[in-house]
């Protein structure tokens, strides 16, 4: 990324299909930075960081 860049945002995407969270991922990783959370408690984990 250049220093001229903002960083993408981030979005959340929470889903206990694996399928869900793949397809979401693929969707959204060009204009979103995405992280993935297969359950409501690994979620609010990767929300406190």
């Amino acid at each position: 990324m250049s220093a001229d860049k903002e960083p993408l945002p981030t979005v959340l995407v929470v889903d206990d299909a694996p399928a869900n969270l793949s397809l979401l991922a693929g969707l959204l990783n060009k204009s979103y930075r995405v992280k993935l959370a297969p359950s409501g408690a690994k979620a609010l984990e990767l929300a406190r960081r």
